[in-house]
């Protein structure tokens, strides 16, 4: 009785045992597959980009551009793996894509995972970037493409910064040119379209030291690259007034006076003056008004400038030639009241793209956009359908409300 008692005992003990060796060999040899596969789901794109990597740790950093959405760093130090996804393309919808940064701080390979626009930038584009550095100054936009070039090469700019701001890497000098040509979307907004890219075409200018010049497609200012010994300048100016900065950015005033006037007599003769013309708009869109011309201090779209006053109050008008299809100028006449709201907007082209414009009559448009103030999203003024025709509009009623602000707070 005792045996069996003890038997009965033991079986069961010896089977719970055997049940769990066999469980630790299968998790001992199903583990390692297990991580693998985990692995590979989280950070596989990132092996995609970084083959040879041994492994990636996920780094928590907090000071990134927010199209940055994760950094791995390469356990034995071959370098970085950045995903990225930005909407700046055409669509507006998220092109992500992962860019592998080696030990020598340059561009290994790029994968793009997700693509959502209508034109391909090609199955070479992202290979142009292999052996750039931060300057990325050997890469190039894709003609008829350039919204979704640009994104992924301002994208890969971005991965870039996320590493050298968190001091992960040292970012390459850039130069003058390089310096000059990312100034200009900022300084030179006459001469930006809505994607932000230059609308201009160069010219050759008459001035000593003038390396680069460029006028601005609408017509409406100029910008120059001028070298004097060691010393850059870029000049923005439409003839009646200039601005003078570093390739930095900071607006300075260590230019030669005699060189200055000598741009700006050179500028008047390649700015269209729209003055005379425009103020017989006004003296139409705010009636029996007084109109006097004003100077703006900003180079954006704002060509022109006037104020208007009548019996009923101050109204200011503005001149607008923002660029629209094909970087077509877009001309656009709009006033605002001394509050800051829109008084009247008028455009007599806005079927520049006339089989997407989905309003029957311009006026249905713009008369929607009276009343808009600065709060405005900017969304108003968006049409499916006639993207960079309402964005041009978008552009100029911001335009607008920048340049109101500068009159009325004397910047």
């Amino acid at each position: 009785m005792a045996n069996k008692s003890v038997k009965s005992i033991i079986l069961p003990v010896i089977v719970v045992i055997l049940a769990f060796v066999i469980l630790f060999l299968v998790n001992l040899w199903t583990y390692p597959l297990i991580v693998e596969s985990r692995m590979q789901g989280e950070v596989g794109p990132a092996m995609d980009v970084m083959p040879n990597a041994k492994g990636f740790e996920e780094l928590q950093l907090d000071n990134i551009p927010s199209t940055v959405k994760t950094v791995y760093k390469e356990t034995s130090g071959q370098g970085y793996v950045v995903k990225v996804s930005t909407k700046a393309g055409f669509t507006k919808e998220a092109i992500v894509f992962y860019v592998a940064i080696d030990g020598e701080n340059k561009v290994q390979k790029i994968n793009v995972t997700e693509y959502p626009e209508t034109r391909d930038v090609g199955d070479g584009y992202v290979d142009t970037f292999i052996g750039s550095d931060s300057t990325l100054s050997t890469v190039d936009l894709v003609a008829g493409v350039t919204y979704s070039s640009s994104a992924i090469k301002n994208g890969v700019a971005d991965a870039f910064k996320a590493l050298s701001d968190n001091s992960l890497i040292v970012a390459a000098k850039k130069e003058p040119k390089q310096l000059y040509e990312e100034l200009m979307p900022v300084v030179f907004g006459t001469a930006v379209n809505p994607a932000g890219m230059m609308a201009q075409e160069e010219f050759t200018s008459s001035v000593s030291g003038v390396v680069k010049a460029q006028k601005a497609l609408n017509e409406g200012a100029v910008a120059y690259w001028y070298t004097d010994g060691d010393n850059n300048y870029a000049v923005v100016t439409n003839g009646k007034i200039a601005k003078v900065y570093d390739l930095e950015g900071n607006e300075v005033s260590s230019l030669s006076s005699s060189v200055l006037s000598s741009l700006m007599e050179e500028a008047k003769t390649m700015v269209k003056d729209n003055s005379s013309s425009d103020i017989k708009r006004f003296k139409k869109y705010v009636p029996s008004s007084t109109v006097t011309e004003i100077d703006v201090p900003l180079f954006n779209n704002v060509t022109t400038a006037f104020q208007c006053v009548n019996e009923n109050g101050t109204y200011y008008g503005f001149g607008v030639r923002s660029y629209a299809f094909e970087n077509t100028p877009l001309t656009m006449y709009i006033s605002i009241d001394d509050n800051g709201a829109i008084y009247s907007f008028n455009c007599s082209s806005l079927y520049v793209e006339p089989e997407y414009f989905t309003h029957s009559e311009p006026d249905n448009y713009t008369e929607g956009l009276v009343g808009v103030t600065e709060s405005w999203s900017g969304d108003e003024a968006l049409i499916t359908g006639a993207t960079l025709t309402s964005e041009a509009v978008r552009d100029a009623i911001s335009d607008v409300f920048e340049s109101f602000k500068a009159i009325k707070g004397g910047n």
